[in-house]
């Protein structure tokens, strides 16, 4: 009986374990698993490749966030594949394939170029979150997406809580991702990227509401620049958020003259109010921050 009770103890020991390793394999990827996109298509990188940035490209009234590091390149979101051409900007940057391309949401202006760079880029990883209900608007597009992925032999990665991918030096962190919530931009993920000791905060079409669940439950929101949520809209960008995450550079990715008002006024003057540098992609075009002997460089390319 002893026997049998120390064989027991021992198989449940080992699948509490077992359980305990695969967790973290699931919420931390290194990504990616196999060799630099340079090596892949055999062509040497430049030295300014290899270097740490992260660009918010001007796409018009949508989102497209490009991180760089080691010759590892990463997207998150693409834009509507309308307002610009996000291949040439892409290949601009050197881009040549990509490690990972990360969705935030299902919403055209965050993923209406993601076929268009699926068909042109070999990408390694598909990170994405849920997919969204079959008789949604967005669900042809998404279907259409995944599996142009799936052909192309990239992993794909369902977006979530806690999954961290590693893109040289940057981290990745989702801090948030619920695709059950009924509004879509709530359901968004919301990421923070950090490189040294500098982190973006990326908070894509985040409401108020979101806003005030990631306060309360005292999420570390802490960055030295923030990507403002849903392009400046009204129903954005709380005091209680400033408050909390203390940046000291703003973003705004937005169209010109749009039709939404983006940026709405009450969004500029809290972030004025604020002290916190404001950059537009409208005004200044491509916006880069490129962290440089431990120090934040920004480079805008209407100044450049």
């Amino acid at each position: 009986m002893k026997n049998k009770l120390k064989i027991v103890t021992s198989v449940l020991w080992t699948m509490v374990v077992l359980g305990c390793v695969s967790l973290l394999l699931i919420t931390f990827l290194d990504l990616p698993f196999i060799p630099t996109i340079s090596e892949i298509t055999g062509q040497e990188a430049k030295a300014e490749e290899t270097a740490d940035s992260i660009t918010f490209l001007n796409v018009g009234e949508g989102d497209a966030i490009l991180v760089k590091s080691n010759n590892r390149f990463a997207l998150i979101d693409t834009g509507d594949g309308l307002s610009t051409d996000i291949i040439r900007e892409l290949k601009s940057y050197g881009v040549k394939g990509l490690d990972a391309l990360i969705l935030t949401h299902w919403h055209t202006d965050h993923v209406g170029a993601a076929t268009q760079i699926l068909k042109e880029f070999k990408v390694l990883n598909l990170v994405v979150p849920k997919l969204p209900e079959s008789l949604t608007t967005d669900y042809k597009t998404a279907k259409e997406i995944t599996k142009l992925a799936s052909d192309n032999k990239a992993s794909h990665i369902l977006a979530r809580q806690g999954l961290v991918i590693t893109i040289g030096d940057f981290r990745l962190s989702v801090l948030y991702c619920n695709p059950e919530d009924k509004t879509e931009n709530n359901s968004c993920a919301v990421i923070m990227a950090k490189c040294g000791n500098y982190k973006f905060l990326l908070m894509s079409d985040a409401e108020s509401e979101l806003e005030q669940k990631l306060v309360k439950e005292k999420y570390n929101l802490d960055c030295d620049v923030i990507k403002i949520g849903h392009h400046g809209s009204s129903g954005s960008t709380t005091n209680d958020l400033l408050d909390i995450a203390t940046p000291n550079h703003a973003v705004i990715s937005v169209g010109a003259d749009n039709n939404y008002n983006h940026p709405a006024g009450k969004v500029l003057d809290l972030l004025h109010y604020a002290n916190v540098n404001i950059l537009r992609t409208d005004k200044v075009g491509n916006i880069e921050f490129h962290v440089e002997n431990e120090e934040l460089v920004i480079k805008c390319s209407n100044f450049n």
